[in-house]
């Protein structure tokens, strides 16, 4: 559908971006969730490399934040004098754990903490 809409803006625009966008979409469907047999896939495996030095992929390694990372990533403080940061409100809004929000169960290597 994305694809469908960036090439229905590009042609009614001529924007080049919408065009650029467009291909981008076409051509990772086709080289990363197209069959050998010609079928598409729904979606990729989350198992990824956290780092270029890591040799074992882990699950939702770009997708998964720690607790430590946002707090990290987000420290600035929101008003006046109320004590509250930025990561405070994303993990409000996300409804974030600092223990993680994956049961035990459904994580049996402890990768999504």
């Amino acid at each position: 559908q994305l694809a469908c809409l960036y090439l229905d803006a590009y042609q009614i625009s001529k924007e080049k971006v919408f065009e650029d966008v467009a291909r981008d979409i076409l051509l990772y469907v086709s080289r990363d969730l197209t069959d050998t047999d010609g079928g598409f896939y729904s979606a990729e495996d989350a198992d990824s490399y956290p780092s270029q030095e890591d040799t074992h992929k882990r699950e939702g390694a770009f997708c998964v934040w720690t607790w430590d990372e946002v707090y990290e990533l987000l420290p600035d403080p929101i008003g006046e004098g109320g004590g509250k940061t930025l990561a405070d409100i994303f993990a409000y809004h996300y409804g974030m754990k600092k223990e993680g929000n994956v049961n035990e169960e459904q994580d049996p290597h402890g990768e999504l903490k």
